[in-house]
């Protein structure tokens, strides 16, 4: 993923806490130590690569990743990727 001020980025989610005493200042869920990008990462991987449906996919990742507070905060996170990329794409 390309890193676009991926801590201002984040920083604007709800859900997401940027802390540098926390895994290096990487983008985390809230309250945990569980990088946002490895929760977005393994999503695309379970959509893409093991052909999941997106309720799968969160299912999968909520069931592996029980640090993640929440399916609503998965999405959001998910939410936010996608803002991200259309923030990427050339206008």
């Amino acid at each position: 993923m390309e890193d676009i001020d991926r801590n201002g980025f984040w920083g604007g989610c709800p859900v997401v806490s940027v802390d540098p005493e926390i895994v290096h200042g990487e983008p985390v869920f809230a309250g945990t130590r569980m990088p946002v990008e490895d929760a977005v990462e393994y999503y695309y991987y379970y959509r893409g690569e093991m052909g999941m449906s997106d309720e799968q996919a969160v299912g999968e990742i909520l069931e592996q990743y029980q640090t993640i507070p929440s399916a609503e905060s998965l999405r959001a996170v998910l939410s936010y990727e996608s803002a991200r990329q259309k923030q990427l794409q050339p206008s």
